[in-house]
């Protein structure tokens, strides 16, 4: 991902594709913080003694084997049957930005008693997970609670030790949120559910297999589903061997179906009574952020020249994060500084004596096929202990344009580490080294 948004901030959109981006139906939004989250990760956790959500149980039947068609709403499947769903290959979608909810929190359980959470009221969980598909997988999960102590995101993964997994995301009266805006798409009718079903095909982790990934949204009642699968541990009947494309779309149907046909009560893990302390304030001019003076030696000491439009947020959370975020704006160009006040976080820093890992004058975009594997990450985005900065640190960060001459503007992207534990990120578009550089060397002094 990381490699692929490098690569992205050195596009450009045409004018006959922009205007195709302006059709698409935009998702619903929710109120939220600045906080950004890209794809919600996969290790996630249920709600820790918070109570149950169930699924029912039923004994697995499969279809003919042709991949079927869409399901008639005159022609139900049986609760305890995998329905025929077409999985249409996916299109491509839009990157999108999600916020999660100001204050928000997560609360965990143990992988053991999130699988005794699957099981129906006297069904055995062997049944449970067999329903599913989900034998042998080692499942996690994770729920989201907004700041008020409400739910906002149930996610539930699994891993198979042949390599299979899954995500399974609930979210309460509507579809889960997703960072990828996909035009529209054909629905089949499941027991009077509408479901839109998708399939992709490549080499996700460069191993020179095909991996299958198959995906589901639908309301199952009041809960909105997301299920996303990548390949599956057993034999298909829909098509061929392990691991196939066949293979994941029948495991997907499996967990459609038993979800629609039997439901999900999220009604006792919707609330959280133990809700941390927080903070978020929006600050309207640089002077108002730097009025927080745990912050202020590590902010700009001025506005940033040419650059019109000023955003600033602080984010605090009893026990999780304390970061100030401030951003100017001009058209495409934004200079964004992050300071993050979080002393027992610990960071990994680069070696400013080993420029192969970081200076991006050494290779070519994309970086996924010029940056050696081990690179990867403190290339794309580097932290430097503060004593080591220098301007030639900054240099060796500037990504230029395709323009030319004095005082040409570049991208430029790193993390500069304080000795207070003090971590500052800057990434700046629009700006040239030199002015990149006068920013961070203002800091080394004041911390």
């Amino acid at each position: 991902m990381k490699q692929y948004e490098s690569y992205m901030e050195r596009q450009e959109v045409s004018a006959s594709f922009h205007e195709k981006l302006l059709t698409l139906e935009p998702p619903a939004r929710r109120s939220g913080g600045w906080r950004r989250w890209g794809v919600l990760a996969a290790c996630c956790v249920l709600a820790a003694g918070l109570g149950l959500w169930r699924l029912s149980p039923h004994q697995i039947s499969c279809g003919d084997g042709s991949g079927g068609s869409p399901v008639s709403e005159q022609d139900p499947q049986p609760a305890d049957a995998v329905p025929e769903i077409t999985y249409r290959q996916e299109t491509s979608g839009v990157a999108d930005a999600i916020a999660l909810p100001d204050g928000s929190f997560t609360r965990e359980l143990p992988a053991e008693q999130l699988a005794a959470l699957l099981a129906w009221e006297g069904e055995s969980l062997d049944s449970a997970l067999a329903a599913l598909g989900w034998t042998d997988y080692a499942l996690r999960g994770e729920a989201i609670y907004d700041g008020a102590g409400q739910l906002w995101l149930l996610t539930v993964t699994g891993q198979h030790p042949d390599g299979p997994e899954f995500t399974l995301e609930l979210c309460p009266g509507e579809l889960p949120p997703t960072c990828v805006v996909t035009p529209a798409q054909e629905t089949a009718q499941v027991n009077g559910a509408s479901v839109s079903a998708w399939y992709s095909s490549w080499d996700r982790d460069g191993d020179g297999k095909t991996e299958h990934v198959c995906r589901s949204e639908f309301m199952a009642g009041d809960v909105g589903v997301r299920y996303e699968n990548v390949d599956a541990p057993f034999t298909a009947r829909y098509g061929s061997t392990d691991g196939e494309l066949g293979g994941a779309q029948k495991l997907n149907a499996m967990a459609v179906g038993r979800i629609i046909g039997r439901g999900i009560d999220l009604k006792r893990v919707m609330t959280c009574e133990e809700i941390p302390a927080w903070r978020e304030e929006e600050f309207s001019s640089l002077a108002q952020a730097r009025q927080e003076v745990e912050f202020a030696p590590y902010l700009p000491a001025e506005n940033m020249p040419g650059y019109g439009e000023f955003y600033g947020r602080l984010s605090w959370q009893e026990g999780s994060y304390h970061d100030l975020f401030v951003r100017w704006s001009r058209g495409y160009d934004d200079v964004e500084v992050a300071v993050c006040r979080c002393p027992e976080k610990e960071y990994s820093t680069v070696d400013v004596d080993a420029p192969e890992q970081y200076d991006v004058r050494l290779y070519d975009i994309p970086w996924s096929e010029s940056v050696p594997e081990e690179y990867r990450d403190t290339v794309y985005d580097p932290v430097f202990r503060a004593e080591d900065m220098s301007f030639s640190v900054v240099q060796a960060r500037t990504l230029y344009r395709n323009d030319t001459g004095e005082g040409r503007k570049a991208s430029i992207r790193l993390g500069v580490l304080h000795p207070d534990g003090t971590l500052v990120r800057y990434t700046c578009k629009g700006l040239t080294a030199e002015q990149v550089w006068a920013m961070v060397e203002s800091t080394l002094t004041n911390s």
